[in-house]
């Protein structure tokens, strides 16, 4: 298997730093091993542990191995077996975010797709499923405006001219759909 990024056997790059693979490595440490971590009930306080030979004196070396390098940048560890434990075998390298498939007026598409479609960012849309709001609501609810530390107004994304935009409501705010800031 070729690597494009090389390790010293202390799990090291070249210049000194840790690899992208290692942040990995010990955060499935920590989801498994540390009770004050925010994921531990999700892992470890289910069950499920990290083999000897990843947490022994050379267990980066021997994850590294038995796992092979991230095949691209955002690429996280996915559980073959959810009830399993973290071995090899076991996981696999996956776009983590990529995969959650959302349905909405009987189309389904990824998070990501329906973000770049609504022109939403896709961290928006996990915040909004993650407080608990239908599927729906979190796609067809519009960004609101936000005021800018430079006291200029501008929308959170171009609306693109819209027509579900909102309308002025005859203040000092500019019109929904105007991405120009108001006169001075």
């Amino acid at each position: 298997m070729p690597r494009t990024r090389h390790t010293a056997g202390n799990g090291r790059l070249k210049n000194g730093a840790h690899p992208a693979e290692h942040a990995i490595w010990k955060m499935l440490l920590q989801k498994c091993l540390n009770v004050s971590c925010s994921q531990y009930p999700k892992y470890g306080g289910r069950g499920v542990q990290v083999c000897d030979r990843w947490r022994d004196a050379d267990g980066f070396a021997h994850f590294l191995e038995d796992v092979g390098p991230q095949p691209h940048a955002g690429a996280g560890l996915r559980l073959l077996d959810p009830g399993g434990d973290f071995e090899p075998g076991n996981v696999t390298w996956d776009d983590t975010r990529q995969s959650r498939i959302l349905t909405c007026g009987g189309r389904s598409q990824s998070l990501n797709e329906w973000a770049q479609e609504l022109d939403v960012r896709p961290a928006t849309i996990r915040a909004r499923l993650g407080s608990g709001w239908s599927v729906e609501r979190a796609l067809t609810t519009r960004v609101p405006y936000r005021f800018c530390a430079r006291r200029k107004w501008h929308p959170a994304r171009p609306t693109k001219g819209r027509p579900d935009a909102p309308a002025s409501d005859g203040g000092d705010t500019p019109a929904a759909d105007s991405n120009e800031p108001p006169d001075e």
